[in-house]
Order: C-alpha cells, then structure tokens, then sequence
C-alpha cells in the first residue's frame, strides 16, 4: 500500500542546514501522531529511514487497549501483574486517565474500529487479561492507523517530511539537543531544531527470529546514549509466543487475539502445551507463554496453534488467513510456530511526556522507557502507550518554547557537514548483522545465563574491534554498523547486571526473583560534546559509562526524577 507524506519532494538541505521549530525521527505511529500534533505550533520536520508502511506499528494486528472509565482499575491490575513489580505507578495512572483523549484523537482521525449494531466499539480479549478490553479494526489494527496519520498529515502544511535518510548523530550545544545530523545515499545533511524527538523504535531487529527486520536495530537508543542520555532496563526484551515458523525475516505474527478467539497452542500429537503451566492456560502473559514454547524446543518438542476453534478465521482475521495462505500453510490444520523477538520494553530513559535526561531531546514510543510496561508488556498497551504519550509530549514542548538555532549553532552545523564522509553505505552490512542476530539468540535470548551473556560480549567488542581497523578513524562513528554493535553490545551489558529473573528477562542462573525490584540504569560516557566529534572519540565502547542498578521507587544520590527532567 503506497502511502504518502507532506512533503515528499525528494529535495535535501544540503550544505546548509535545515532549521525548524521541531525535529521528529521516525515515521512509525508515535513519530507520524506526534509530527501531526507539533504542526499545530510550528514548523515540524520528519526524517526516517523508511516509509511508514515499513515501520513496526504498522505490521501491529491484535488491537489498542481500550479500557472503559469502570474499567481503569481492572486495566492498572493487568498492566501491574504483567510488569513484574517494576510498572511505574504515576505514569501507568496518567496514561489511563488520558485513554478518552487518546481514543477522541483517533476518532478525529477517522480510525476505522470495529462496532457493534448499538455503536459501541467490539473489544477482544488478549492475553494476561482479566476481559475483552482490545479495541480493533478487523486484525489490521496498524495498517488502519498508519493509513488515517498519513492520510491526515497529507493535509498539514506545517510537517515537511524526509525518508529514506539515515540518523548518524544527535547534535549537541551547550548541554542542549538542537538538531541531528542525518545521511541519504551516502550524502550527509543537518536538521536544526528548537527541540527534538526520537520516535526511532526498539532494537528487536538485533535477534535471528524477529518480527521486525531491517527497521528496528535501535540505533537511536545507541545514539542518545552517546549525545547524553540515561538508557534504562535494555535487558527486558519481550518475545511474542505466536509467530510463525518460516525461513526468512521478518516471521510473520500471529495476533494473540487469535487465543482469545479459541485458538490453542499444542503439540505435534495436538496436546495443549500451556496445560497445567499458568492459570490462564493459552491467555498467560507473553514472558510465560514464550518461555514454555523455547523450553519445549529444548526438549524437541515443538509448538503448532490450532487455528480450527476460531469462528469465521477468514472475516475475522483477513490478515492471518492471507499471511498463511501466502506461505502455504492450511489453517484447517495446526500451523507451525515459535517465540521471536517483538518489542523492546527498555529503551531511553525518559518521563510520562517523553522527557529525557538531555534537554531538548524527547523520546516516545518503543524507544522510550517510560516505566509503563514495567519488565513485560501487557499486549496492546503500546499502542495506547504511543497516542497518549504523543499528546502529552506536545503539549509539553509547547508549553515552554525552547530557543530557536542561533548564529553559532548553524556555523558549528556547517562544520560538521565539511567533517563527515561522504559515499558511506546506508545500511549495516548484511553478514555483520547475521553474525549480531545469531549471536543474540543463541547467548542472550529468551533465557540466559551468565556464560553466555559473557561470551556474547565478548565477541561484541571483537566485532566492535574489527570494525574500527576496518575503514579510517574519522569513517567509524558514522558507519551504520557501529551503532547496530554498540545496541547490542549496551542491552548485553544490561541483561549480565541483572542478576535475577524478572518479567521478560530469564537467567538459569538467577532463576529467583529478587524481593526488591530494582532498574538498570546506563549512563553516557563522558566525552566533549558531539560538534567536536569527528574522529574514532566519536565511537564510544559501550563498556563506557556507569551502569547503577536503583531501586524502582528511588533515585541515585543527585539524580532527578523523572518528573524533574528538564525541555
């Protein structure tokens, strides 16, 4: 489906940078909504690496969370027992107050949601849930909002967009995010802006059975970091159950809603596997249920869903029904599946609005940790995680209007350009990230130990190593290698510190669950700012930075919280 943005004119700034009131980068659900709304106080500019069509959101089936006003407390209990003590009380209540705002926002925008002959929305249920609360429009549910955010954009003069382009820096001045510095074809350009936003999405592109592809290596989550801001919790990874077993990525999902339809989980000789495992049976949260189906494959036997208890599979779930049929698989008989790596729970450290520890800079959607999803996401929430959120960001940067770019800000953009190579490649080589994607599942996947986790990092830094002797210095830091490494190499480092088994994060040699629930906290390493990072300075080893675990009601000594984080 060809879907276009404003703006699309193949026209870039280069030489001089381009200068807006707001930066945002990434086209998936939380960079288009919230572009939409910031056009309402300024000039916006979006920048991705893809159309949206591409991005994570998009490919989102099952549905949002939709809990009625009667409802919230249900909801909040859900979230609560999903998250492993670890859900951030303040922020899961603002969200959930803000859930009529959000769904008012998606009405304007003529989101298609299914309804009952009385008007009311039809809900599903998915698991971890106590009740149907999963608004839907058929099984398509990110198709449907890609689809009104870019039909609605296509009609806001304020958004310029630029696709296809690729994030090599964020830009630093005096302590400030102002702008980022950005790459399509091999030719570098600047954007300078009063504040910006990262909507670049999570890392679980890094593992070799993923949902996602060539769009989700969390390269924004390595570049924030080495501007200046505080990463949080990278070690909780969330595994979708239900994805299906074929060669190639990206695995196609299988929405839960399927089980909350009937669907069953079983065995070769169609014996349920989840039995006996979690009291809700087939509905169990994703970490259980991802965990049963990796630890059966250890013992050879494998994991089918039984699609035949689904009543009309084919009106229902268009998009599962095409999805089989395309790769030859019968629904009429138990199709193949197995675990994959789908959303990214940790991320950028930042507050309700999206705040992050560096001024200026916001960060929404999978590439925040906001502490809403705590350590595993009830399913359906980030959606709704994203609308809210989206909302409260903007009304946030526009309630105190950052500087615009000065003199000096656009002189020093000007010298970075003159520093950056040109003819460098736009995507990570192709045998580099099959090593990384290998190497993630087979030592830091659904269930970990210590040896591994070591092994892995090990061999992260010989690959970091290598590619730094690969190409000259002043090349390194701009290669779309070296933050695909530095992603994975800083959610090693995370996942080794926590030394217990939480939420979505598994250790065999941790097998307990502390009493106290505590974060993971990675801070940046220090380094001059980034305007003066034009050599391998700017390719910080992720073993840099200090790395706190703090309890999750309390801060560090001087550290605020993240109420406290500055615009």
């Amino acid at each position: 489906m060809a879907m276009s943005l404003p703006g699309e004119t193949g026209q870039l700034p280069f030489g001089d940078p381009l200068v807006a009131d707001y930066l945002v980068v990434g086209a998936g659900a939380a960079g288009l909504a919230t572009a939409l709304c910031l056009g309402k106080y300024g000039s916006v500019v979006l920048v991705s690496k893809g159309p949206p069509w591409v991005s994570a959101s998009s490919r989102a089936q099952g549905g949002i969370a939709c809990p009625l006003p009667e409802e919230l407390d249900e909801h909040a209990e859900d979230t609560r027992r999903a998250g492993g003590a670890l859900v951030d009380e303040g922020v899961l209540r603002t969200y959930l107050s803000r859930v009529p705002d959000a769904f008012a926002f998606l009405e304007e925008l003529g989101v298609p949601f299914e309804r009952a002959p009385n008007g009311s929305l039809v809900r599903v249920r998915e698991g971890g849930y106590a009740h149907a609360r999963v608004a839907r429009t058929a099984d398509h549910i990110g198709r449907s909002l890609t689809v009104a955010l870019t039909r609605t954009l296509a009609r806001a003069p304020a958004v310029r967009s630029l696709t296809y382009a690729r994030l090599l820096r964020i830009l630093v001045h005096e302590g400030s995010a102002v702008g980022a510095l950005f790459a399509r074809r091999g030719i570098p350009f600047v954007v300078l802006a009063r504040t910006t936003f990262l909507a670049t999405g999570g890392f679980a592109g890094l593992f070799a059975r993923s949902t996602h592809a060539a769009h989700a290596l969390g390269e924004g989550t390595f570049l924030a970091w080495e501007a200046g801001a505080v990463l949080r919790d990278l070690e909780f990874v969330q595994f979708h159950p239900t994805a299906l077993a074929r060669g190639r990525l990206p695995l196609p999902l299988l929405t839960e809603a399927l089980r909350g339809s009937g669907a069953r989980i079983v065995d070769e000789a169609g014996v349920p596997l989840l039995e006996g495992i979690h009291p809700l049976g087939d509905l169990a949260p994703r970490d259980a249920v991802a965990r049963t189906l990796y630890e059966e494959g250890l013992r050879g036997r494998s994991a089918f869903l039984d699609l035949r208890p689904v009543a009309n599979l084919r009106q229902s779930f268009p998009t599962v029904w095409h999805i089989l049929h395309r790769a030859g698989f019968d629904p009429e008989r138990p199709v193949p599946v197995t675990p994959a790596a789908h959303y990214a729970i940790g991320g950028i450290f930042a507050s309700t609005e999206g705040r992050t520890t560096l001024p200026r800079l916001y960060a929404l959607g999978e590439a925040a940790s906001t502490g809403f999803h705590g350590a595993n996401r009830l399913a359906s929430n980030s959606l709704l995680e994203i609308f809210v959120q989206s909302l409260l960001a903007c009304e946030d940067a526009t309630r105190a209007e950052a500087p615009p770019p000065g003199a000096e800000t656009i002189r020093r953009a000007r010298k970075v350009l003159a520093r950056v190579p040109r003819g460098l490649p736009d995507v990570p080589k192709s045998a580099l990230l099959r090593r990384v994607r290998e190497l993630l599942w087979r030592r830091a996947g659904i269930v970990r130990d210590g040896a591994e986790l070591r092994a892995a990092r090990d061999e992260l830094l010989r690959l970091r190593r290598k590619l730094a002797a690969r190409v000259s210095p002043e090349a390194v830091p701009f290669l779309p290698d070296a933050a695909v490494v530095g992603t994975a190499a800083l959610f090693v480092r995370s996942a080794l510190a926590r030394e217990e088994s939480r939420g979505v994060h598994a250790r065999r040699d941790f097998p307990r669950t502390d009493e106290r629930p505590r974060h993971t906290l990675l801070f940046p390493p220090a380094r001059p700012e980034t305007w003066g990072w034009g050599t391998a300075d700017g390719f910080p080893s992720p073993e840099e930075g200090d790395l706190l675990r703090v309890d999750a009601k309390g801060t560090p000594n001087g550290f605020p919280s993240p109420s406290a984080f500055p615009r």
